[in-house]
């Protein structure tokens, strides 16, 4: 990267405006290690183009944090302080360096959207690799206590469930 900023836009994310980028840098960041936007989502699954938006918020004491990988914008210094997303994980990796990484992080938080995210991604359908990585993120990295843990686990495994199951639903309308 040459700028001074890192941000990944996935291949089925885009900008929510033609002036997201220009909204970004008229920010004062000088402070910043790390910035997070809000984003739109896009349920692609419903066939409609309603966007809900998703706020990012950073829970310190039992370090939770969900900031929404598409609107988060990391210094490119600070990855060169505290090295890059791990190639270990596939799904989770901005994930796994953000959870490690927030607590000496100077962040910003701002709830002006800059991009729509489609929910169509690897990371919203199952997978063993998806369900997998969770598991690691969850029990490794997740600093909050065990009852968390496990009621957040359940959660997700039902989510995983519910994912599968409308693959498999669409698989099954698909073929007939």
């Amino acid at each position: 990267a040459k700028g001074d900023w890192i941000h990944i836009l996935n291949s089925d994310d885009y900008y929510y405006s033609n002036n997201s980028l220009e909204i970004f840098f008229s920010e004062d960041t000088t402070k910043f290690d790390i910035v997070a936007h809000s984003i739109m989502v896009k349920n692609v699954f419903c066939g409609n183009d309603i966007l809900s938006k998703c706020d990012p918020e950073y829970l310190y004491d039992i370090n939770v944090y969900r900031l929404p990988h598409a609107g988060v914008f990391i210094k490119k210094e600070f990855h060169e302080l505290n090295g890059y997303y791990s190639e270990k994980y596939k799904i989770l990796s901005d994930s796994m360096f953000l959870i490690k990484n927030l607590p000496k992080a100077n962040f910003k938080i701002n709830k002006i959207p800059l991009v729509v995210m489609l929910d169509s991604g690897v990371s919203s359908k199952f997978s063993l690799i998806r369900t997998y990585e969770f598991l690691v993120y969850n029990f490794i990295y997740f600093k909050g206590p065990l009852k968390f843990k496990l009621k957040y686990t359940l959660l997700n495994l039902k989510g995983d469930l519910q994912l599968l199951l409308k693959q498999i639903k669409d698989l099954f309308v698909k073929n007939n």
